[in-house]
């Protein structure tokens, strides 16, 4: 059966925690993750707007290392490629969804990807994509639904060199996953959640 294929949102893409943890369970080879130019280009506004407000400076360069390093790792592990501009611009004016996120369900299409990975998963209504064959998802719902028992030592392979990579316990990372801060939700309590039960012999 081939691996599914995911275009990953500007909206995803930069918010640090969640990016990593889909860049891990790709280069595991659990899926495919696409992006385009333009969800690049979104994606360093986004960080080069946060550092703004956090740090008073743009930081640019440190975000297109950020990005190079992400789509790199990605494409030289075959676990994911850039959707060409072509492509997008041949289905964008045909796609049902929200106007500015059109591109993104384009290259879903381009590519043919299952799935966009989203926070923004109202701007990806279920009746405008069913008949393209595309759901939108965030990034909890997207790892949970790639649990099962066949993949369970995978996902755990990738948990762990994931922990490893920052120098954390596999215990450490679940419990980031799981805990939600006065800065933001949980970035993954269903998913984690579903690996404890798979761990323990669950269904």
């Amino acid at each position: 059966m081939p691996i599914p294929r995911a275009v990953i949102d500007a909206d995803v893409l930069y918010r640090r925690h969640p990016r990593n943890l889909l860049v891990w369970h790709a280069l595991a080879g659990l899926f495919e993750l696409h992006w385009s130019v333009r969800i690049l280009d979104e994606t360093r506004r986004h960080l080069t707007e946060r550092n703004i407000a956090k740090l008073r400076e743009p930081r640019a360069e440190a975000v297109d290392r950020t990005l190079a390093r992400v789509t790199d790792a990605l494409e030289r592990a075959r676990a994911g490629s850039l959707v060409p501009d072509a492509g997008i611009a041949a289905h964008e004016p045909h796609m049902p969804n929200e106007p500015k996120d059109r591109h993104v369900l384009a290259a879903a299409v381009a590519v043919g990807a299952t799935v966009v990975i989203t926070t923004n998963v109202r701007d990806f209504a279920g009746a405008d994509t069913a008949g393209l064959g595309v759901a939108a998802q965030t990034p909890d719902q997207f790892l949970t639904s790639l649990l099962d028992n066949i993949t369970l030592d995978a996902v755990m392979a990738a948990l762990r060199e994931h922990a490893s990579f920052h120098g954390w316990t596999l215990a450490e990372l679940l419990k980031l996953l799981e805990t939600a801060t006065p800065d933001r939700p949980a970035i993954a309590p269903d998913y984690t959640k579903r690996i404890i039960e798979l761990s323990r012999g669950g269904p």
